[in-house]
């Protein structure tokens, strides 16, 4: 982390790509420093960008950040224009679908050796039928949910995605005060579910809040508050916000 934030001071750096959450917590870091540096270009891949992470971009860096969507299999399949109303598909090189659940559906159609026809690659997405206001035709994804596994199943039998939790701290301001860094819930079974946190610790009166509204979605579950020095990322490198063990 050290030599980036060496780098983008000594050099005239452009442009940054990466995952979202990782240069997230750069910014966290160049932040709390008080560094003053300047990239005009954040591009991000393989984890959602939240509005949170656009604004920390914009303030710490003074970037415009641009989303994209790819998968191992299909490589580039949308990107974010300026205009920055969805995802624009690259339809001369891929075939998307989204079904009732909005699961991903795509066709390649440039890999002659092992072709992929209507592949559910476990993402979910939503597709918007309004054209973008840049003038290009290409059809947006307006919406990328993740994984399909990142969920909790609830007592009751709902389901809370990922970003429900997001939106819970962030929206609650506990995040801010807090200085969160990352957050990761785990279920390794049907009635407790685990909360870890890299953050400044989180008050009784914080945890009651966290607590209730989870329950008044799911059900009457357990729910263990767990400060982290780190929260690993996956093998892939990914953030994973969401761990579910059930499924």
């Amino acid at each position: 982390m050290e030599k980036i934030i060496a780098t983008i001071l000594s050099q005239d750096i452009k442009l940054i790509r990466g995952y979202s959450q990782y240069l997230y917590y750069l910014c966290c870091i160049i932040k709390e420093k008080g560094i003053m540096c300047k990239v005009p270009i954040i591009t991000t891949t393989a984890e959602p960008l939240m509005q949170e992470h656009r604004d920390l971009f914009a303030s710490v860096l003074g970037a415009e950040s641009y989303d994209q969507y790819g998968c191992g299999e299909i490589g580039g399949i949308a990107f974010e224009c300026g205009s920055h109303e969805g995802l624009h598909i690259t339809e001369e090189n891929v075939i998307v679908e989204a079904n009732e659940n909005n699961d991903l559906i795509c066709t390649d159609l440039n890999n002659y050796s092992m072709p992929f026809i209507r592949y559910f690659n476990a993402d979910q997405i939503i597709i918007k039928t309004k054209k973008c206001s840049c003038g290009r035709a290409h059809r947006l994804i307006g919406k990328i949910l993740g994984r399909k596994c990142d969920y909790i199943i609830g007592l009751n039998g709902e389901y809370l995605h990922w970003a429900y939790f997001w939106h819970l701290i962030f929206d609650s301001k506990i995040a801010e005060r807090r200085d969160l860094r990352k957050f990761q819930v785990i279920q390794k079974c049907l009635d407790t579910i685990e909360f870890h946190y890299v953050a400044d610790k989180l008050s009784s009166d914080e945890m009651n809040i966290i607590t209730d509204n989870i329950r008044n979605h799911i059900g009457n579950v357990n729910i263990d508050f767990i400060q982290e020095e780190d929260i690993p990322n996956s093998k892939s490198g990914k953030y994973r916000p969401v761990i579910n063990n059930l499924i």
